[in-house]
């Protein structure tokens, strides 16, 4: 969300690292933490019996540092870094306790807003001012790489930042993280050097158990699980156009087969053809789309053929580029496509509320409602309506969250033709053109303003 707004605003973003974050941390007064001296100490003659008792047994050491490793290290460090923060007039946003604000207008600056990843912070600031001022804060406190605010960000945590000022674009990647997969597959022969791409991630047959479980592969024969794993830590990052692809994969983890593995090595051989795609967030947006929240949602009604589970999926875009998406399968039968598209926009409008609650804190208030489209008529109804229809008793609650919502004015739903709602992607597999053009809108690719939800 930061990006995205630093984009639309001209903000700078800087990352910092802070080096040996958790042994430069003291254990809290009236805590004892204890540890065994290391093996190697204890072989070294510089230290002789230095840690043997008279009883010939092995000393404990009491450390006055957290550790690597230890449970309450990274929260203890967190508290440190939040305490310098808040020193420097920093407050914490309620909805995320990892995004602080500091307004320094008063100062002859801007607004300064941070956000924690343990030891990985991302600043974005708009004044040369602000900038020095954040440096000195943590240099009081903190030894900072040699890299830390150096210059503009260009990776932070394994994305890479590609920021084009002329057209005031920022776009988040990970070619690396594929690359070094497509490498592993390569090297074990799972996928061939020359294999061709795939222009879609997923090849439009569904997956089912494996039935004789003797067949069943494990990781000596194919890495199943470091590739999802991989796939779902890009899904979850720069990549949503792979979530149902991950979703699906993710399903058949303790028992997998030749059918499992030909899916993964699609999804990769898709990877390795779209290496350099990421998010785009835009600037030069006109002022009814300028920092302003569009969500679509989804649901495939019925679509496992197992349990006739449905699917929901979401997509709250910033910016033209996606901020939060969801694909999941649902955890009830639904028995009208109104019942599964209206359990799946009941996500989209938690999620919406808390995006907004968290653009508020964050200086950006959204005015009026915020738009959610689906593709289902009834649940349209529902949401804007005062009457309750029969057919939809059973499942009230939800439909009444979504009238309230509306009342309240946090959200409007809107109709929207099925093929134009970008969260197909995270309910079906779709192929081809139709695949690539919602792709490329979701994702911040193609910014087409003449869509019926952009204009």
């Amino acid at each position: 969300m930061l990006i995205a707004l630093a984009a639309a605003e001209s903000a700078e973003l800087w990352t910092y690292d802070v080096r040996n974050a958790f042994v430069s941390t003291e254990v809290p007064e009236g805590e004892h933490f204890y540890c065994e001296a290391p093996q190697d100490t204890i072989d070294n003659e510089l230290f002789g019996d230095m840690f043997t008792l008279p009883d010939g047994s092995k000393g404990i050491l009491r450390c006055t540092k957290c550790l690597y490793g230890s449970k309450n290290s990274p929260r203890r460090f967190w508290q440190k870094l939040q305490r310098t923060l808040e020193k420097g007039g920093f407050i914490p946003t309620v909805q995320d306790q990892c995004v602080l604000v500091r307004d320094r207008t008063r100062h002859g600056g801007g607004i300064v807003r941070v956000a924690m990843w343990v030891d990985d912070l991302l600043v974005t600031t708009t004044s040369p001012e602000d900038k020095i001022w954040f440096d000195n804060l943590l240099q009081e406190t903190f030894d900072l790489s040699d890299d830390s605010g150096v210059e503009p960000a260009k990776l932070y945590l394994g994305m890479k930042v590609t920021r084009d000022y002329k057209n005031k674009t920022i776009t988040l990647s990970t070619p690396a993280l594929i690359d070094s997969l497509i490498k592993d597959l390569e090297t074990g022969g799972h996928i061939g050097a020359t294999s061709a791409p795939k222009i879609h991630p997923m090849s439009g047959t569904r997956l089912v158990e494996l039935e004789d479980k003797s067949k069943a592969l494990n990781e000596k024969d194919y890495p199943y699980r470091t590739v999802v794993g991989t796939c779902l830590h890009l899904s979850r990052t720069t990549r949503p156009d792979i979530a149902l692809a991950v979703s699906e994969l993710s399903k058949y983890l303790t028992c997998y087969g030749d059918q499992h593995v030909n899916a993964a090595n699609w999804l990769a051989l898709y990877l390795k053809g779209t290496i350099s795609l990421g998010i785009t967030f835009h600037g030069n947006l006109p002022a009814h789309l300028k920092n302003k929240l569009i969500t679509f949602s989804d649901a495939d009604w019925a679509g496992d053929t197992g349990t006739r589970k449905s699917r929901s999926g979401y997509t709250l875009q910033l910016n033209l580029g996606p901020i939060e998406w969801y694909s999941k399968g649902q955890t009830i039968q639904s028995t009208s496509s109104c019942m599964s598209e209206t359990i799946a926009a009941v996500e989209a409008a938690k999620a919406i509320i808390a995006a907004r609650l968290l653009l508020f804190e964050l200086g950006y208030r959204q005015p009026g409602s915020s738009r959610l489209y689906v593709d289902n008529e009834a649940t349209c109804l529902n949401a804007n309506g005062s009457n309750q229809s029969k057919r939809s008793k059973h499942f009230q609650i939800r439909t009444e969250l979504l009238r309230v919502y509306t009342e309240l004015g946090r959200i409007h739903v809107f109709k929207v033709n099925t093929n134009k709602n970008i969260s197909d992607l995270h309910t079906k597999a779709l192929l081809n053109d139709k695949f690539t053009d919602m792709r490329d809108i979701m994702m911040g690719t193609k910014a087409d303003l003449n869509m019926l939800h952009y204009s």
